[in-house]
């Protein structure tokens, strides 16, 4: 049995025991192997997951953003104690934060759900999740909410 039938068998599997509902991508040296969708979005099991369902992976993500960190480390790409400035110039605000402070959740940058109706109006009414750049637009926004605007 090929890998891509191996991988559908197991996700339809465990789907009929309840334990998987959601979206699978299987990658062997950057091809695809297998990918797919399976269940409901919606409590009413009436929406089924498609392959570009936009899911909420809210602090799911941390573990694996800590290690992409970790393996930039490894190659020498970046260090614990560089200023996140260094690849975020326009983040000028918030000068003395470095990566580590990020990776130990101690930057005293504010989490965009603390204001989170520009976040919800996009994800409500758009149906997407903000981008990069308005992730960065807020941030900046909410330094000169939190801070004397002198520091900007």
């Amino acid at each position: 049995m090929d890998k891509n039938t191996t991988m559908e068998n197991l996700a339809r599997a465990l789907q009929e025991k309840d334990g998987f509902n959601g979206a699978w991508l299987y990658a062997e040296n950057g091809e695809i192997v297998s990918k797919g969708a399976l269940g409901f979005r919606d409590p009413e099991n009436t929406l089924p997951i498609t392959e570009d369902t936009i899911f909420q992976l809210a602090s799911i993500s941390k573990q694996f953003t800590a290690t992409a960190v970790m393996l930039l480390m490894r190659q020498s790409l970046l260090s614990p104690e560089d200023r996140i400035t260094k690849y975020f110039p326009e983040l000028a605000a918030y000068e003395g934060v470095t990566v580590r402070h990020l990776l130990n959740h101690t930057s005293g940058i504010p989490d965009y759900f603390d204001d989170a109706d520009w976040f919800i109006k996009i994800w409500k009414e758009e149906k997407r999740v903000p981008c990069n750049d308005e992730i960065l637009s807020f941030l900046r926004r909410s330094f000169r909410g939190i801070f004397a605007k002198e520091h900007l």
